[in-house]
């Protein structure tokens, strides 16, 4: 009987209909580009475009009255601030520059935070911070999630992804 179940289970198999795995689901843990890294490198390269291309355009959040964030005792003013304890965001003549060497993680670790943190306060920016290049205005993070949701999967290091996401913030890529 144990095997008439058997054999009935395996004759119903459908896998005819299977779909393939996802590539990026199927690399090695030595090749895999986690999805975080992905759309964190592309909110970390849209900031950094933002203050190349129009340093006003970027939201300003916090203030004297209320704080922009606080961790335990680490209180930060403004967005600005958080970026500039955290390594991310750095003066430069006229005004500020992004490290976009720096993922939100590391940049995050900077000030004993992880990379939730980071990108949350990123997301939170660019959110509230329009982009005025590359066609029509939209919000920062509008663009770092068009990037993600048409190359997530497209590239094998983290190297390409930079160099593309790179070439697509400046609108250098077919969009």
């Amino acid at each position: 009987m144990a095997l008439a179940v058997l054999i009935f289970a395996v004759g119903c198999s459908d896998t005819d209909n299977e779909q393939p795995p996802d590539a990026a689901e199927t690399k090695s843990p030595e090749e895999y580009i986690p999805r975080l890294w992905v759309i964190g490198t592309a909110r970390v390269h849209v900031l950094g475009q933002m203050f190349e291309v129009d340093q006003e355009s970027v939201a300003v959040l916090g203030g004297s009255e209320y704080p922009f964030t606080e961790y335990g005792e680490q209180k930060w003013k403004t967005n600005i601030d958080f970026f500039l304890d955290s390594g991310l965001l750095r003066k430069v003549d006229g005004g500020y520059e992004v490290d976009t060497s720096l993922s939100p993680f590391e940049a995050g670790q900077n000030l004993l935070l992880g990379g939730d943190e980071m990108g949350g306060a990123l997301g939170d920016t660019l959110r509230a911070s329009p982009v005025t290049w590359c066609g029509e205005e939209r919000n920062g993070d509008v663009l770092a999630q068009e990037y993600y949701e048409d190359h997530y999967g497209d590239f094998d290091s983290r190297e390409e992804y930079a160099a593309s996401i790179e070439e697509y913030v400046k609108c250098e890529a077919a969009q």
